[in-house]
């Protein structure tokens, strides 16, 4: 934090209190659990995951694998090895457990490094210290980037590595150029899906360096790549005997390409924007409107952010509407995660709006996105997914919330259908209670328990 002032250091430190009461303290999700049991594989020199994971595709001698990036794995090893010293020390809970409980923080650290980043970018463009503050703060609580500090996917590593590489870009100089390669190895490493967002952002720095002047920089930055990419032909090598073969049951890209080639222009963008559980125009509503506030004066600051306001979450966007999929059991906007911070690039430009009118206008979509970031942050999402899996959007979606707030906190106990009691995802302990690690440990010390049995429930 070198370099902030005093009301940026204190914010980020509060963040990061926020965010460690909020943490789960469990996994809860198969394709974590999938990523988990990977890392466990890694320290012993391995591939391989147990075979009961039916989703992971075959190794060429049999057997199973993680088809997941190697990055997220690997960011998981200290807290794998937290775990275990602890469970060495304070056996009052497996191993096991302990693992899972130390993994459940592991985005924390993630999503505070994202904050940073747009804090010194925004410093960049001219912010001052309470402005930058204020900014950190509703990006926290009124945007999806906080609730996934708490959620142990690897989209929040996508979005650092994405969104990271384009700040040290932009500083410029032979150092940040390589700094801007390590980070964009990060991503290569983090998911599959960086596959489709990463020559956007390529793009993007090549057409900067062709007008800058800047091509032995962009060189400098492909090179640091070179070590993520070989990382990751290696893992290739070691799961599917190549290194050019990935296998993700989730991405079929024959299918992707025949359907590309068949409606070349057909894009699902009611699903992406507009749907009620995971659309980028209600749960980014807040980043949305940073960027069409601010733009006109990130525009004269950077004409070169301005375009990557605009450039990223539109490419993300097309591209999602494209593949057509949703994504999955989660909270909101997840795969455009990414692109949110490029949104709020435009956040050095706002003002405080003068009169009480305009200022109305704005607060009544900052409060209704932190009640439903609420969501995210208190509530796991697989009881909201089975509630929504049987009403009827959208409205329906937006009752399913307000009904697992109703149980979770007591008014409305023991109301749902005979059909959903009998949903295969239903009865989980920790639906039972606002979804903290406090929360579950006060539970289980009150009542002698051990630690719940979980239903894992896909995600990824």
């Amino acid at each position: 934090m070198h370099g902030f002032g005093l009301p940026v250091r204190r914010v980020l430190l509060l963040i990061l209190g926020f965010f460690l009461l909020t943490a789960s303290g469990r996994i809860g999700n198969r394709d974590v659990a999938i990523t988990v049991d990977l890392s466990r594989s890694l320290l012993v020199g391995s591939v391989a995951v147990p075979d009961h994971w039916k989703g992971a595709p075959f190794r060429p001698e049999g057997g199973r694998t993680s088809q997941y990036g190697i990055g997220h794995s690997l960011s998981l090893i200290p807290y794998l090895l937290c775990g275990r010293s602890v469970a060495a020390i304070l056996p009052i809970a497996s191993g096991t457990d302990w693992e899972e409980f130390f993994v459940s923080f592991s985005n924390v650290p993630v999503v505070l490094l994202l904050l940073y980043q747009l804090a010194r970018r925004w410093r960049g463009l001219g912010a001052q210290g309470q402005h930058i503050a204020a900014g950190l703060v509703l990006v926290a609580i009124a945007t999806p980037i906080g609730p996934y500090a708490r959620i142990p996917f690897s989209d929040g590593l996508l979005a650092l590595g994405i969104f990271a590489a384009w700040c040290r870009w932009m500083e410029g100089g032979f150092r940040s150029s390589i700094v801007s390669g390590l980070w964009l190895g990060v991503a290569c490493v983090s998911r599959r899906q960086a596959d489709l967002v990463i020559p956007s952002l390529m793009c993007l720095m090549a057409v900067h360096a062709a007008a800058s002047n800047r091509w032995r920089n962009l060189a400098t930055a492909v090179i640091a790549t070179l070590p993520a990419v070989a990382l990751r032909l290696a893992y290739n090598q070691a799961r599917f005997g190549s290194p050019f073969m990935e296998i993700h049951p989730g991405l079929r890209v024959d299918r992707l390409v025949d359907g590309a080639m068949s409606h070349p222009l057909a894009f699902n963008l009611n699903e992406v924007l507009l749907s009620s559980n995971h659309g980028l125009l209600i749960y980014g509503v807040v980043p949305i409107g940073v960027c069409f506030l601010g733009i006109r004066p990130l525009w004269r600051e950077s004409i070169w952010d301005g375009i990557a306001a605009i450039w990223i979450p539109m490419t993300g966007v097309l591209t999602m509407a494209k593949l057509g999929f949703g994504p999955g059991t989660s909270f909101g906007c997840r795969y455009l995660i990414f692109a949110l911070p490029f949104l709020l690039l435009a956040w050095p430009g706002i003002e405080v709006p003068k009169g009480w009118l305009s200022r109305l206008a704005c607060a009544l979509p900052v409060a209704g996105s932190v009640g439903l970031m609420a969501i995210g942050f208190t509530l796991d999402p697989l009881p909201i997914e089975t509630r929504m899996k049987r009403s009827i959007p959208p409205m329906g979606h937006f009752t399913a919330c307000g009904r697992e707030w109703g149980r979770v906190l007591g008014f409305d106990a023991g109301s749902e259908s005979l059909e959903l009691r009998a949903d295969t995802g239903w009865n989980h302990d920790p639906f039972r209670r606002p979804d903290f690690w406090w929360c579950h440990a006060v539970d289980r010390l009150r009542s002698g328990r051990g630690v719940a049995p979980q239903i894992p429930a896909s995600g990824k």
